[in-house]
């Protein structure tokens, strides 16, 4: 899962390096875009979803930066592509009331945009910085009053060598730092 990349360019050292290293991984990239729905080097949604497409993503979407009326205008315009599409916004911006920095945007808002991500054809519908469990159990609900089901991606089975990791010299603790000695 790639999430929250706002340059197309490092998206797809990204990928690249994920496909080198394990080709039949399923990818999930996700970009972030600002409120004029442009990513950080001015890409449009049609633009990253089609250029997410080409460099081998198996779902594409967009994550954090914008709160759920932002994100939904840009993943309805993914819609249209042959993939899962998925949508984690924030909760809004933190806002400052009473002293207490919080945000804004309640699970029941989250509720109405999980439907709205739903019926126009957005499979994957999450939370990103500032939500909590409550606005995930709304969206949860949100998937079931539309009919949501589960979506199916092709499982690789790891093998033990993407499990192994190059050796290392143990460095007894004495000797990794002046804090370390002391303790």
């Amino acid at each position: 899962v790639l999430e929250t990349f706002r340059l197309l360019s490092e998206m797809r050292l990204a990928m690249q390096a994920i496909r080198e290293v394990v080709p039949e991984i399923p990818i999930v990239a996700q970009m972030a875009f600002d409120s004029d729905h442009h990513t950080g080097d001015g890409a449009g949604p049609e633009r990253v979803g089609r250029l997410l497409l080409d460099w081998g993503a198996d779902v594409i979407g967009a994550s954090c930066v914008e709160g759920p009326p932002e994100l939904y205008e840009v993943v309805s315009k993914m819609v249209g592509f042959d993939v899962p599409i998925i949508a984690l916004p924030i909760a809004g911006y933190p806002r400052r009331v009473d002293d207490r920095l919080g945000y804004l945007a309640t699970p029941e808002f989250f509720q109405t945009y999980a439907r709205r991500f739903f019926k126009v054809g957005v499979r994957i519908v999450g939370g990103c910085c500032g939500t909590n469990p409550e606005h995930i159990r709304s969206i949860s609900a949100a998937a079931r009053m539309v009919g949501g089901g589960r979506s199916r991606l092709k499982v690789v089975p790891s093998t033990d060598s993407d499990l192994v990791t190059p050796a290392r010299e143990e460095v007894p603790l004495s000797a990794r730092s002046a804090l370390a000695a002391k303790v």
